[in-house]
């Protein structure tokens, strides 16, 4: 207790007492203390008390107490201690004055806000970050957890490490829902006192895909730039090629969702590469039948023109020249020659003579039935064969054509195919090509 302090000629000491000196914080009007008084030496005092100093418009005195006037409210935070001095005046008018000090008690208090450094996520990213949550609390240096309800949109995201994001395997998306989240999250602190509050998360829409550059060809053969600025290479009708400046090893082959064969560039570019082959990485190949890389050619028709030629070369010259010959006869082929024309071909420009030796018809038989069969006829199957030449019944050309469209040699087209889009050194058939030597 301060010493009283006394105005007027008197010089004894008086006490003004109160019963407490601590308010506790956030109660409206709340008390302090009751006053009492004594004054030595006079017979009675008057128990009015009039107050002064700093904090005094802030109190008042009821009945001798001591308190906050009605709406007002003490708040740790803001101040800790009220400055005050009480006042009263004996019997004889001389005033007696005492400082006095008010603390105010700190107590917890409930989180007031939350908030969040991020309310806006790009679409199409899985898990991705929201931003930091945290929580307006009037406690100084309070801590606080987060949880977040299922309900309306809350099912979507979560909290990890005071961060709320979406699920791992969970995306937004501007056009199949609002482009916005509403989530209702609750934030505690140290001692439980707990507050929510809804909180809306914005979708930022992204740019729309324009979709992929589709080159579509014409009626005719066309030949196409690989990797140019065209993603999607639609050769229509025709025999079509796709032309690369790539070797067939610095691409990757595969398939999409429709069955279309899909080739990537995985080697940087090459600085001898034209402006054109700098644009596109990816080209999905929609009707082309061959793809021309820097050191071999594929021929993706097999079952059609491709394998047509790739019967009557097996048939005429063996397996050992089907990639040598496989360019020439697909020119012949997009030229309009059928597989009965190519025969004749062959047959009339004596190419198996000029390049097998076969110069009698025996010698043919043998040749084109070993081709076909893999092992020389026996006596009946040459007797038999070799009449039909000599009735007439067919020709050279005609029994080449005949033995080009026989299973074995079908057998022998699937030997000599190979997998684009295989396992390397095993054979699924999921994308069967021929390849052949450029010319």
């Amino acid at each position: 207790m301060a010493d009283l302090y006394e105005t007027g000629q008197s010089n004894l000491s008086a006490i003004i007492n109160l019963t407490g000196y601590q308010i506790r914080e956030n109660d409206d009007g709340a008390g302090v203390g009751v006053f009492s008084f004594s004054f030595p030496h006079v017979e009675s005092a008057h128990n009015y008390i009039v107050l002064s100093g700093h904090d005094a418009d802030l109190f008042e005195v009821v009945d001798n107490q001591l308190k906050l006037k009605a709406g007002q409210r003490a708040n740790y935070e803001a101040q800790a201690l009220f400055n005050l001095i009480a006042s009263a005046s004996d019997s004889g008018g001389t005033l007696k004055s005492q400082a006095i000090a008010v603390t105010v008690v700190d107590l917890n208090e409930t989180p007031t806000e939350i908030l969040v450094t991020n309310n806006e996520i790009a679409e199409g990213l899985n898990g991705v970050i929201v931003g930091e949550l945290t929580a307006l609390d009037p406690d100084e240096n309070d801590t606080h957890s987060f949880s977040l309800s299922s309900m309306q949109d809350g099912e979507f995201f979560e909290v990890i490490g005071g961060q709320l994001k979406l699920r791992e395997q969970m995306s937004a998306d501007y056009d199949s829902r609002q482009p916005y989240y509403l989530l209702y999250i609750t934030a505690t602190d140290t001692e439980g006192l707990s507050m929510s509050q809804w909180l809306s998360v914005f979708v930022a829409e992204g740019d729309e895909p324009t979709g992929p550059t589709v080159f579509n060809g014409s009626l005719a053969a066309d030949y196409l730039v690989g990797f140019s600025s065209y993603s999607v290479l639609n050769g229509g009708a025709g025999a079509d090629s796709v032309i690369y400046s790539l070797a067939s090893h610095e691409v990757l082959f595969s398939l999409n969702l429709a069955g279309q064969l899909v080739v990537e560039k995985v080697t940087e570019s090459s600085p001898l590469l034209n402006d054109l082959e700098s644009n596109v990485t990816v080209n999905t190949l929609v009707a082309i039948e061959r793809l021309v890389f820097s050191d071999t050619g594929y021929a993706l028709d097999i079952s059609g023109d491709a394998g047509e030629v790739a019967r009557v070369i097996l048939s005429a010259f063996g397996s050992g020249r089907l990639n040598q010959f496989l360019s020439e006869g697909l020119q012949l082929v997009n030229d309009g020659l059928s597989v009965d024309a190519l025969s004749r071909y062959v047959i009339d420009n004596q190419l198996m003579a000029l390049i097998n030796g076969i110069e009698n018809q025996v010698d043919f038989v043998d040749f084109v039935f070993k081709n076909v069969v893999g092992r020389l006829p026996e006596p009946g199957e040459s007797t038999l064969y070799n009449g039909y030449l000599e009735s007439g019944f067919y020709t050279q050309s005609s029994l080449l054509a005949f033995a080009a469209g026989t299973d074995w040699v079908n057998a022998q087209i699937i030997d000599q195919a190979i997998d684009l889009v295989g396992i390397p050194g095993a054979s699924d058939g999921e994308f069967w090509v021929l390849s052949y030597d450029l010319v």
